[in-house]
């Protein structure tokens, strides 16, 4: 039952039965008989079973580290155990009287005459459990063995408590000869107590005697012929009159008819917390938990008493007072039990709905409250030992369906019977309990460390003194120190408001209060700690230098224990004033004095004496006061001595936590606020209720109330950033990290160091150069760098930098809360009452964010008008009308880690898994598409967009199906289906061109296939999963890879998904040709069967489609490169894709590998084939506007064409073309295609000298770059900047200094090294800003590093641009050489600068908006050559620019462009044709 997978209570169980299963029969059929105690005595038999081996194995879990996961183990075990054992003793008619710890009684009552026989069937049943279940095998080593104990004789029952909570107890002599028999039973052992031998059938049984006159052990029974068992065991029926009458149900009791007196009579027998969710009809197996709590074990050792009835009125008093005070202090009075010298009371603080703040500082005061009342009220008291610990532990049902028990498992418990045989006679309590009871330390005494039973490393124990007023006062103190390495983040407003605080008391020479009000967490000490650094430093801006050079602050923080002591908070506060707090006190009187002196007069010191623990003379004025007097005197002397001491130097109070402070206290600052110019800065805690006194400071026009908001989420990253020592954090840990603190910036800290304290993160010097891999496995500092979120590095340049990762076999999402925030978090969710709380725990199964339909699916009876409060309350707030999720920090986390391993299993596997949907699937002229688009465009409006009608939810579905149902089937173990969401996750990512989280989807996949082998035919996955997938997996791999620059391993992962699809791609030249010939003849001749959609042939157009993505990939790597080679097999890769998309028989897909082939033939150089490839992809886009993909299709379409005119020289038509392409891929939401388009649109506008339209272009670029992770994106955007700066007439967007930091930190990315085109055109650029500067060693450094990349660029728009900066530094170097001014780089000649230009001409024939400019660099050279007079630089290469006279205009399209949507223009320049600005925007 602990787990709830085996034994589930029936839903139809009536109330009764529900606690009757809770409940022995003892209790179930007896008749009340008056007040309390009760007692009533019969003869009976007594079985005890003991499970050995169960605190060893509690130890072995308690050295790990995973508390809660062994904690979950530990009680599948021992439930499962014991469940057996209780349902073979209910099978032989005996009633569990309850389960203890590791022990189980039984009771058979019957007549006197009837024992031996009795006692016969209880040997017999012993005997069987131990056959059956008398050794249990764990996997972690240590053996579960039981010893058994037979007593039979007379009983008494004994019932204590009130009228509210009641306990049963079993007590006598034959109770004490049960536990002496299973002391002296060894492992598998039966052991007869001496009088349950001189009952029984002795010639039944072979026995050994241990000890005269003490017990026998049991062998066997001897079943003679004559004898038949099953005679005997009808026979005893008849003595059972409770005994099941039904096969179906093991106890009578459960099948009882409704009675509200026999409830009312149950329900005092069952604890309170218990009741309430048995009341809500929350069903068992919902009720367990794990939860950290506070036990407590009262020891009471009796002297003997003969009379029974003295005996219970004893334990009746003891429970009384034991319940009322644990009560009061948040906990519950467990059980009560006997043992052979007395009783034990357990009591247990922090069960569910009962979870306290400060709960081990409750426990102790209880404990010794309960500790002083047992010694000095019960008479007959012996010996008084209690014992505390605090740990994680089991909170749940043990045992059988018919009947079980609430109770707690876990190491901690079985350390407090421990604790109390070590420690006899005191109040201890473990390490942890005194760490986190926050009392002061001379409250504790250090206990000498002892060895105790079945544990290995027993920790540092204490002993609790009691709650006592040590003789000293507070000392001056914050709780944290300001750091000057972390600035404060995001306390702006909150140090404002002291400022003028400070300026208010300066020139109104009034007292001001600023009280800082805020969560638990949310930096109000450290907020408190940067203002005591601030008004102590001299000339801080809020008190000029000339007119205070010295503010004196008195430092004080505050405890709860601290508000129990009255004056205690000015107390202290006087004595740091007066500098005695850190005097000792053999010289405390005397500085005292001299601090009084001259400012109170002498006879008047003795006041002092009580409250600074000094002893001057008391003087005959004061000996005739009494103690309001005196009181009243001790306040005016200090209003006199502050009043002076202000005139002198300005006093600030700062007091930390002011929610713990006493009412006397509250009461002198509210009056010392209104009449001495003294500065006060206080903390609070919302969630505590203030006293009347501090309510009326509140009140006080002098004070001001400044609320803490959290944390912004960047400021939240930079403080992680901090904690963990680096300059950045993957994309998974932000997200950790924003889903559990929520700008709380203690949730931040502790987490961070709760990651490195666990060792689950990997550090990388950021600063070391990225390297290709062939690799997959080793990517992860790579992936990390090339999307990281970066924060200003340190001061120092020598300082060495670095980013983090997650571990790959790490799930941020199942690491468990540290204990510190997990307490917090279980404290709010309790709370709640139990229909809420249940309601929480659900949600939080499901995810972080879900659907409403899923939670009704976990609770039927559950209702939208239930959760309404909650919304409100505890933090599930509507996200949309079908949605919720989590707002509150830690709830989720928290609620999903308190359900039990296997029931978390159990609720995953009952969500329905939402289907994923998938997007569904005549020649043309040039003129006719585009009067299409924009007639289409014509026709689009705000209410009804047609091109909105099917809008992109990759982000919803990724949100709230793919990233939970991956989580879920994670948790039940169904990772063929776990790999398969995991592959919808990181397409999904990829299309939202979030790479990194598609790497990091990825990566999860990889860690469930299991690491690879290094023989093809050894490979074996972990997970079964077909070829397809496999393939899938492959090609999605490799498009992360190609994103990240890892082109080698991206073409091999390309490779062999396509080899696992059935479709090779050659290695070799020879089969590149051979396989060009079959694309060509073979197949273009052959007749292609277009598939249909049609079920059967779902399968193969998946794996044409797959082929399709691979084949685009294959040949964009081989793009990149601009060798013979790499052409042929990037051509044929083209030719293959138009192939498989023609037997696709997809439009769109036929239209995007035109338009691939069109691109492809462009950077090449092919300018009659990139024409003719571009026609056709107009002609087959009749009917992509019919479909999301055609859409897409059409985009890329129209930004190809955009592309084309732009290289062409037709700017106008670039323009119009490239705005409309943007206003259909804005509604596409595809961020990489969309930044394609405003990189042309940039282009086009420069070229056309509209730099206002640059600029806005670039404000749009920046704004959809800044919310994603592109790296090269972000190249292309500097670039432009560095254009705008260069030849901008003034314009500018970013600085240089920002662009040259970003090429400098990003300068050897693997994936920037990849792309030779864009880099040339930055090196180039860089050069010539710094030729502009005459920093020629910074000059010659970028432009060496632009003639290798020369080299290597191709036709391309980025590529030709970059070879004209190129050209423009090489001219300039040509003029500069004269001059002297280069020392590193070899002479450059006319004649080598011709070359240059010579090879631009034959490989840009595609690119001739550049070729009239390169034609004046041409003229220039050959100038140069000739020793003709050149002109200056700054005019040189900016004529043909300001001129303006080689760029081919091209007006003739004109009407509207669609682009009412684009960013209205701000700030022109007024001397710009405001007209011509419009025609682009609007």
């Amino acid at each position: 039952m602990a787990t709830g997978d085996r034994l589930v209570a029936p839903p139809l169980w009536p109330l009764e039965a529900r606690l009757a299963a809770l409940l022995p029969d003892l209790l179930v059929f007896r008749k009340p008989r008056g007040s309390e105690p009760e007692l009533a005595t019969a003869q009976g038999v007594l079985l005890g079973v003991h499970v050995t081996g169960f605190t060893a194995l509690m130890d072995r879990f308690s050295l790990s580290c995973k508390s809660e996961h062994d904690m979950d183990k530990l009680a599948h075990i021992f439930s499962y155990y014991i469940s057996d054992i209780v349902e073979h003793v209910l099978c032989f008619g005996g009633d569990i009287l309850n389960i203890t710890g590791n022990v189980l009684l039984a009771l058979w009552t019957v007549e006197q005459n009837q024992l031996s026989d009795i006692i016969t069937l209880v040997a017999k049943c012993s005997l069987e459990i131990q056959e059956k279940f008398g050794i249990y095998h764990t996997r972690e080593g240590q053996d579960l063995q039981l010893k058994i104990g037979l007593s039979a004789g007379r009983i008494s029952q004994v019932i204590v408590g009130d009228e509210q909570r009641q306990y049963l107890l079993v007590i006598g002599r034959d109770v004490d000869g049960v536990q002496l028999a299973q002391r002296l039973a060894q492992a598998n052992e039966i052991v007869l107590s001496w009088n349950c031998w001189k009952l029984c059938e002795q010639y039944m049984f072979e026995v050994e005697i241990m000890r005269e006159d003490e017990a026998v052990k049991l062998r066997d029974m001897r079943i003679s012929d004559p004898f038949d068992f099953d005679e005997h065991f009808d026979k005893c029926l008849d003595y059972l009159p409770h005994y099941r009458t039904s096969a179906d149900i093991l106890r009578t009791a459960l099948e009882l008819d409704p009675d509200s007196a026999l409830e009312q009579t149950l329900r005092k027998h069952i604890m309170k917390s218990l009741l309430k969710k048995i009341d809500e009809g929350q069903p068992m197996e919902y009720i367990s938990e794990f939860r950290t709590v506070t036990t407590v074990l009262v020891s009471l050792e009796l002297h003997k008493t003969e009379w029974m009835l003295h005996l219970c009125h004893l334990i009746q008093e003891a429970a009384l007072y034991i319940s009322t005070v644990i009560e009061k202090g948040g906990g519950q009075l467990s059980r009560i039990f006997m043992f052979d010298k007395g009783c034990m009371f357990l009591c247990v603080f922090g069960l569910p709905g009962d979870k306290k703040p400060d709960e081990c500082a409750h426990a102790l005061e209880s404990s010794f409250s309960i500790f002083s009342f047992c010694w000095e009220n019960l008479a007959e008291t012996k010996l008084v030992s209690i014992s505390i610990t605090n740990g994680p532990v089991f909170c749940g049902m043990v045992g059988a369906i018919a009947r079980h028990e609430y109770t707690v498992i876990g190491p901690k418990v079985s350390l407090l019977a421990r604790m109390i045989t070590a420690y006899p006679g005191l109040v201890s309590c473990d390490e942890v309990t005194y760490l986190r009871s926050m009392l002061p330390a001379y409250n504790f005494k250090k206990l000498p460390e002892k060895m105790m039973k079945n544990i290995s490393n027993p920790e540092k124990m204490y002993e609790y003194l009691g709650h006592r007023r040590c003789i000293m006062f507070g000392k001056r103190h914050l709780a944290r120190e300001r750091n000057q390495n972390h600035p404060l983040l995001d306390r702006e407003k909150e140090l404002e408001a002291f400022q003028m605080a400070q300026q208010r008391c300066l020139h109104l020479k009034k007292g001001q209060a600023v009280l800082y009000e805020g969560g638990k967490g949310y930096g109000k000490s450290q907020l408190l700690a940067e203002i005591n650094f601030l008004a102590q430093k001299e000339g801080h801006r809020g008190l000029p230098v000339t007119t205070v050079t010295f503010i004196r602050v008195l430092p004080l923080k505050l405890k709860e224990a601290d508000s129990k002591q009255c004056f205690y908070a000015i107390q202290t506060l006087m004595a740091i004033f007066f500098e005695i707090d850190t005097c000792p006190a053999c010289y405390r009187q005397e500085c005292l004095f001299k601090q009084l002196h001259g400012m109170v007069e002498e006879p008047l010191h003795c006041l002092f004496n009580d409250l600074f623990f000094v002893k001057f003379p008391l003087s005959f004025r004061v000996s005739h006061m009494d103690d309001l007097a005196r009181q009243k005197k001790v306040k005016a002397c200090f209003f006199q001595v502050l009043q002076k001491a202000v005139r002198e130097t300005p006093l600030i109070f700062l007091i930390d936590e002011a929610q713990y402070m006493d009412a006397a206290s509250w009461e002198f600052l509210g009056t010392l606020l209104s009449s001495v110019p003294i500065i006060m800065v206080m903390t609070l805690t919302p969630t505590f209720t203030l006293c009347g006194w501090a309510q009326h400071f509140l009140q006080s026009p002098q004070a001001i109330l400044v609320p803490i908001s959290k944390l912004a989420e960047t400021s939240l990253l930079r403080m992680a950033c901090w904690e963990l020592g680096v300059v950045s954090i993957p994309q998974e840990l932000q997200i950790y990290l924003f889903r559990r603190c929520f700008g709380n910036p203690l949730y931040c800290e502790v987490l961070c160091q709760d990651l490195l304290s666990k060792n689950i993160l990997l550090f990388h010097d950021l600063q070391k150069e990225e390297e290709e891999t062939s690799k997959w496995e080793t990517l992860s500092a790579n992936a990390m760098k090339s999307t990281m979120y970066s924060i200003s590095p340190a001061s120092s340049e020598d300082q060495d930098l670095y980013v983090c990762t997650v571990k790959d076999d790490v799930n941020l999402d199942t690491v468990l809360l540290p204990p510190l925030l997990k307490e917090i978090a279980v404290n709010q969710l309790d709370q709640l009452n139990p229909e809420e709380q249940l309601l929480v725990k659900c949600a939080a199964v499901i995810g972080h964010s879900f659907h409403i339909d899923l939670l009704q699916h976990l609770l039927p009876g559950w209702s939208e008008n239930t959760a309404s409060p909650l919304r409100l309350r505890e933090g599930l707030s509507l996200l949309q009308t079908e949605d919720l999720e989590f707002g509150v920090p830690l709830l989720r986390e928290a609620a999903w880690e308190l359900w039990p391993k296997a029931q978390q299993i159990v609720f995953s596997s009952r969500q329905n898994h939402p289907e994923v949907r998938r997007p569904s699937q005549m020649n043309t002229t040039e003129e006719e598409f585009l009067d299409q688009v924009n007639r289409r465009l014509a026709q689009t409006n705000l209410e009804k967009d047609m091109l909105t009608t099917k809008p992109c939810h990759c982000d919803e579905i990724l949100k709230l199906v793919l990233s939970p149902l991956t989580q879920h089937c994670l948790v039940i173990g169904e990772t063929t289906c776990a790999f398969y969401y995991l592959l919808e996750a990181a397409a999904a990512s990829l299309d939202l061109s979030d790479n990194y989280m598609a790497f990091f989807y990825l990566r999860k996949a990889s860690s469930l296939l299991g690491q690879p082998s290094a023989f093809s035919y050894l490979k074996k996955h972990k997970v079964k999963i077909c070829q397809f997938e496999e393939a899938t997996f492959c090609r999605l791999r490799s498009e992360v890879c190609f994103n990240m620059g890892q082109i080698t391993l991206a073409k091999k992962l390309a490779r062999q998904a396509l080899r696992l699809l059935k479709r090779s791609f050659p290695w070799t030249w020879f089969g590149v040709i051979f396989q060009t010939f079959l694309e060509k003849y073979w197949r273009s001749c052959s007749q292609i069967q277009p598939l249909n959609n049609t079920s059967e042939n779902k399968k193969k157009l998946a794996v044409l489609q797959q082929r399709v993505h691979c084949l685009s990939l294959l040949w964009q790597l081989y793009n990149l490169e601009a060798t013979p080679s790499s052409r042929r097999f990037a051509c044929l890769a083209t030719l293959m894709q138009k192939n498989s998309a023609k037997e696709f028989a997809s439009e769109a897909q036929v239209v995007s590998t035109y338009v691939a082939l069109s691109q492809l033939s462009q950077n090449m150089g092919d300018r009659e084939k990139w024409l003719h490839c571009e026609q056709m992809a107009v002609q087959k886009s009749t009917l992509c506007w019919f479909s999301r993909e055609g859409l897409l299709a059409t985009a890329q379409l129209m930004q190809a064409l955009a592309y084309t005119k732009l290289c062409l020289g037709h700017l106008d038509f670039s323009i119009k073309l490239g705005f409309q392409a943007h206003e259909i891929c804005r509604h596409l939401k595809k961020p990489a295609l969309e930044n394609l388009i405003l990189s042309v649109l940039f282009r086009s506008a420069f070229l056309k000298k509209k730099f206002d339209l640059c600029v806005h272009v670039l404000e749009s670029q920046w704004a959809l770059i800044s919310q994603g992770h592109d790296v090269l994106g972000l190249a292309c955007f500097y670039s432009a900047c560095l254009d705008l700066l260069l030849y901008g007439e003034g314009w500018l967007y970013r600085p240089f200094g920002e662009c040259l930091h970003f090429i400098q930190h990003y300068e050897h990315s693997c994936i920037l090294t990849s792309d030779f085109n864009v880099m040339l055109g930055v090196h180039a650029s860089l050069a010539m800003w710094f030729a502009q500067d005459s920093q020629w060693n910074l000059f010659e450094h970028h432009f060496s590093r632009a003639r290798q990349l020369v080299k290597r660029t191709n036709a391309s728009l980025f590529g030709s641009h970059g070879f004209v900066r190129f050209l423009e530094c090489h001219v300039l170097m040509l003029q500069k050489i004269p001059e002297g001014v280069f020392k590193h780089t070899p002479s450059e000649t006319h004649r080598q600068a011709l070359k240059y230009i010579k090879e631009f001409f034959s490989r840009c024939v595609t690119c001739p908006v550049y070729h009239q400019w390169v034609s004046e660099l041409k003229a220039s050279v050959m100038r140069y050559g000739r020793k003709e007079s050149t002109r200056p630089f700054d005019t040189c290469f900016t004529r043909i620019w300001i001129e303006g006279k080689f760029l081919e205009e091209n007006n003739s399209f004109e009407g509207n462009l669609g682009i009412q949507r684009f960013v209205r223009v701000a700030d022109v320049k007024e001397n710009k044709d405001e007209e011509e600005i419009q025609e682009y925007i609007c």
